[in-house]
């Protein structure tokens, strides 16, 4: 299995088209069933919208943790808090799809990651980002085979590399 990476500097560059994330996670919307979304508690606004959705949450010194199952109305609500006035005010957005991460978006969306392709579908994708949306430092990765069933979350190392290059 395959997985890409990208960053983007939504803190520096203010006329950074945004409508790639809102783009992308209306797809990964449509193919995954349950989320996880993390809120810095300085962002405390906005964790109402999301706290009406959540089936389990919870919080560490920093931050709220909300988990839920994805529907109709869970999309609109994430969509119409995305962009605009509220425009990414989520530290961390996650989407699994029966129980494998898909989507991650961290860091206010500076930060990207999709999971579950093959060696062709990878650069097809990454292709369609930079036509699209003008990415062009996009890291390809592969997954290490034992690492397939494997929860991939960022703060206990669950990234294991065998091989990465640049597009």
């Amino acid at each position: 299995m395959y997985y890409l990476s990208f960053e983007n500097d939504v803190f520096i560059d203010e006329n950074l088209d945004l409508r790639y994330i809102e783009d992308l996670l209306r797809i990964y919307l449509n193919k995954t069933d349950s989320y996880e979304i993390k809120i810095l508690k300085e962002n405390k606004s906005m964790e109402g919208p999301v706290e009406e959705f959540a089936v389990y949450s919870s919080e560490n010194a920093y931050e709220y943790i909300f988990q839920g199952i994805i529907d109709d109305e869970f999309k609109e609500m994430l969509l119409a808090n995305l962009i605009g006035e509220n425009a990414l005010k989520f530290f961390g957005i996650s989407l699994f799809n029966d129980g494998k991460l898909l989507f991650e978006s961290i860091n206010y969306g500076s930060e990207i990651y999709i999971f579950g392709f093959d060696e062709h579908s990878v650069v097809d994708f990454s292709k369609e980002l930079e036509e699209l949306y003008g990415i062009k430092e996009i890291n390809v990765y592969v997954e290490d085979e034992e690492d397939d069933d494997h929860n991939h979350n960022h703060e206990d190392g669950g990234h294991h590399h065998n091989h990465g290059h640049n597009h």
